[in-house]
């Protein structure tokens, strides 16, 4: 079982800006299927079960000379259990209350570098 969940905020910034608000935080970039995303794990110590936070990203390219950084769009993150022999497992709220929490927490760094970038 997993658990999709859209985020608030629309965020766009560049790919160094994102990396370097999330790799802080604990989340490790990978790329599957030819599109990058982030991931964290996540252990719930009451019932020892792991969990995978991921959060897909889009790239944007723009034929714009002086800026040849793509840019990326953060879509809907994605949680569901990790651990050995557990597929369909009930994913308890205090988790996705727990993941909501970190993933609020670094796209509001990532909105505050955004907007001081701006000023």
């Amino acid at each position: 079982m997993h658990l999709k969940i859209r985020s608030r905020l629309k965020i766009v910034s560049p790919c160094s800006l994102v990396d370097s608000v999330f790799t802080p935080q604990g989340f490790k970039k990978m790329t599957r299927k030819n599109s990058p995303c982030y991931h964290l794990r996540l252990t719930d110590n009451i019932t020892n079960v792991s969990y995978r936070v991921e959060i897909p990203l889009q790239e944007i390219y723009f034929n714009n000379k002086g800026n040849k950084e793509p840019l990326y769009k953060l879509q809907e993150f994605i949680i569901y259990p990790v651990s050995q022999g557990i597929k369909n497992h009930y994913i308890p709220k205090e988790v996705i209350d727990a993941v909501k929490e970190k993933v609020s927490e670094v796209f509001s760094y990532l909105d505050s570098e955004i907007l001081a970038v701006k000023r």
